[in-house]
């Protein structure tokens, strides 16, 4: 499949999925060449439509920043669930194995992602390079051990930064950067109220940095929201979380 390209939105299948639709049953080997917005499937989903049971193979390859696995840029109510997703993607900034930025409500459920995921700049991880607002949501999901995620600031194996909810989902990727990064989690947390919430959630892979605010699952924590974290100190290298 080749790019299907909608303004500055690029995606495998579509450019802009948007309204109250659903595109389901997706099964798209691609090579996506984009610049900001550029997914596997969609380079925009918003409003309340989803994407759900798609597989997603191949490159994705943006040259700015919101670029996923899946869609670049999740909006609004929107839904990405029943993925599987085995690509390289790269970009330079909030770049992430399902979603390169969650804003607005966006959730992403029972999602599974091997591959390589890499950034030039910050907000880079396995699931999403930056979830963006406290209402947006990954559960039962899952980064495998044949994932690498690669950034300079703020990577995480399942969120880069996290301002949402992780619930439910664990990392074995390997994650490496240079500074805030953590085996699941780069930076979680603001001054918002409700800000970086993770609840039964774990990181066993390791972590390949020597440098400022490193965690085996959160590398710098900015809010103490949390429920039951579990990192594998072995797996990390990590002796702090």
């Amino acid at each position: 499949v080749g790019n299907k390209t909608d303004s500055k939105r690029t995606g495998g299948v579509i450019g802009l999925h948007r309204g109250d639709t659903v595109l389901s049953d997706v099964t798209a080997d691609v090579i996506v060449h984009g610049y900001n917005n550029a997914g596997g499937v969609a380079g925009v989903v918003t409003d309340s439509a989803q994407i759900q049971h798609a597989s997603v193979t191949g490159e994705i390859h943006g040259r700015e920043d919101n670029i996923g696995g899946v869609v670049g840029r999740q909006a609004g109510t929107s839904t990405v669930q029943n993925v599987t997703v085995a690509v390289s993607v790269d970009g330079d900034f909030a770049v992430g194995g399902v979603a390169g930025l969650m804003d607005g409500e966006a959730r992403i459920s029972k999602a599974s992602v091997s591959g390589d995921v890499a950034g030039s700049g910050f907000n880079v991880g396995g699931i999403t390079g930056f979830a963006d607002s406290v209402d947006t949501t990954v559960d039962q999901s899952y980064v495998t051990k044949r994932t690498t995620v690669q950034g300079d600031e703020f990577v995480g194996g399942l969120v880069g930064n996290l301002y949402g909810s992780v619930k439910y989902s664990y990392t074995l990727a390997t994650v490496a950067g240079s500074s805030n990064i953590g085996g699941g989690v780069g930076q979680r947390g603001d001054n918002s109220e409700g800000a970086g919430r993770i609840q039964q959630s774990y990181a066993a892979g390791p972590v390949l940095v020597e440098g400022d605010s490193i965690g085996g699952f959160t590398g710098d924590a900015r809010t103490s929201q949390s429920n039951d974290i579990y990192y594998d100190k072995r797996a990390t290298n990590q002796q702090s979380s």
